[in-house]
This record gives structure tokens, sequence and C-alpha cells, in this order.
């Protein structure tokens, strides 16, 4: 029983560092994507936008646990 438990844990530590990195990475790609050429001013606000509240929530996340 005790072993099962351990190896929940580590899956759950593991699955919860895939989505800080899929948070992180989603935050870097509207990050990217606000800075292509031909898109509306507003559209970039957005993103960028979007970007920041993805990285934020990614710091807030890995200093939480």
């Amino acid at each position: 029983m005790f072993i099962v438990i351990v190896a929940l844990g580590i899956g759950l530590e593991m699955l919860f560092r895939w989505q800080l990195l899929v948070v992180f990475a989603l935050g870097i790609i509207f990050l990217y994507t606000s800075r292509k050429a031909g898109i509306s001013k507003k559209k970039q606000r957005n993103r960028l936008f979007l970007a920041a509240v993805f990285i934020l929530l990614a710091v807030l996340l890995t200093t939480s646990f």
C-alpha cells in the first residue's frame, strides 16, 4: 500500500511539472506570436496580455509549491 501511495505521489508531481511546462510554453508562444508583422494592435495587445498571464501563472505555481 505504501509503495502505491509513493508511486501515485511521484506520478502527480511529474504531471504537475508537465502542466507547468505547458503553461510556460503557452506564454512563450503567445509572446512570440504577438511580435509577428501584419497583426493589428488590438490583437497584439491581447496576445501580450495572455503571454503575461500564462508566464505569471507558471511563476506563481512554481513558488507556491
